[in-house]
């Protein structure tokens, strides 16, 4: 009866769902280069004018299906500390393309 009915209309919406969002997922590889976005905040300055996305960094390995460890690919400037890995969630990665 109805049950039946629910069960196929929740897959149904699951199905599409999956379809929608597999449309625009990219997965990086390792030695990809990805920009990260990191949320920065300044007083007196608007927000839409603030750096949002930093990089390139260089993706060393995927942790599971929604973390992968990134390191800046800058080399090290005025700073003494070498760059160090990072632990980024797929939310906050974005694919570089070289100009």
């Amino acid at each position: 009866g109805s049950d039946d009915a629910q069960v196929v209309a929740q897959r149904a919406e699951v199905h599409l769902d999956t379809g929608r969002y597999n449309l625009r997922r990219r997965d990086a590889q390792p030695r990809d280069r990805v920009w990260v976005w990191t949320p920065i905040h300044h007083r007196n300055v608007s927000e839409k004018l603030l750096k949002r996305y930093f990089g390139p960094y260089k993706v060393l390995c995927r942790l599971g299906d929604l973390n992968y460890k990134v390191m800046s690919d800058r080399i090290r400037t005025a700073s003494c500390h070498p760059p160090r890995p990072e632990v980024v969630h797929v939310v906050r990665r974005k694919l570089y393309y070289a100009q």
